[in-house]
């Protein structure tokens, strides 16, 4: 794991992203509001209301983030939540590029990066849409600065400001229960959350229900829809967290795979856990306009 990724000023201190979650947070997001915060039950009633519709039903399998055999999952992390809020924002499906995000997290290389990384870059620079000029901007594995010219350079830079993260969150770390509470009602609101699992062997033997393996989190992931086990909840264990985003329709269930409170009780410790309500494009000038 790399620490210090990234460093920050804010208010004439140095302050730093890396293995543990700062105490004072990076300039870019801001602990998530309790005013936001609903009861268990609420959330409940929201996500059994029959006119909401699943995730997996509203986009699709044609719309999975596959990671593939690709390094920086923080990188398609950060793509499948900005695509996701995109829609949830505009309305509109565009695809963003996550290897133009892991250009620029440790220069394309698979150094071991946090999961501040890929949101950090996003809420700062954003993500150039896939097609550009009818041109595909992403034409292998390994996508370097040193394969674009200075002119494709620009034209990405000037696309990706018009998808950025605008109402983004890190959620408080201080205990599962209030981290899970925080992460279900950002999702209920019509938000996209990421995280940091651990992957091992029983994640990966993992089919509707992701395996749980203890470790410090190793993997970043895009959650974008719960499941309600129980129509009157009782606590954070009648909840589970779905995400569309890993490797493909051949993992998990048809490329989905749900979570529970138990994949982020450790890794949350090691690493900040992310939600995103709106984008920030030049369609919708900088608004926090969201489709109801």
């Amino acid at each position: 794991m790399a620490e210090n990724q990234f460093e920050f000023e804010l208010n004439g201190d140095k302050v730093y992203t890396g293995t543990l979650v700062p105490e004072t947070y990076p300039v870019s997001f801001k602990p998530y509001p309790d005013t936001k915060l609903r009861s268990l039950q609420e959330i409940a009633d929201i996500i059994n209301e029959p006119s909401r519709p699943r995730s997996r039903v509203r986009w699709g399998a044609d719309k999975l983030i596959d990671q593939g055999r690709r390094s920086s999952c923080n990188a398609y992390m950060a793509a499948a939540i900005l695509m996701r809020s995109i829609w949830l924002s505009t309305g509109k499906w565009v695809k963003v590029s996550p290897e133009y995000v892991y250009m620029f997290i440790n220069g394309g290389r698979d150094a071991g990066s946090m999961l501040d990384d890929g949101m950090v870059f996003v809420t700062d620079e954003g993500a150039p849409e896939l097609i550009i000029d009818g041109h595909q901007i992403v034409r292998h594995q390994s996508f370097k600065k040193s394969d674009l010219s200075m002119e494709e350079m620009r034209v990405l830079a000037a696309n990706a400001k018009n998808q950025r993260f605008g109402e983004a969150y890190q959620f408080d770390n201080s205990g599962v229960e209030k981290c899970f509470h925080s992460i279900l009602n950002c999702i209920a609101g019509r938000g996209v959350a990421g995280i940091a699992v651990h992957v091992g062997d029983a994640y990966m033997r993992s089919k509707k229900i992701a395996g749980f393996d203890s470790g410090r989190g190793n993997h970043a992931v895009c959650v974008d829809d719960i499941i309600c086990l129980n129509k009157n909840p009782k606590s954070i264990e009648d909840f589970r967290l779905d995400s569309p985003q890993s490797w493909g329709t051949k993992f998990g269930d048809g490329g989905w795979v749900e979570l529970t409170y138990q994949h982020i009780a450790q890794p949350m410790k090691f690493h900040g856990c992310y939600g995103v309500r709106s984008i920030i494009t030049s369609e919708n000038d900088m608004s926090t306009t969201r489709i109801q």
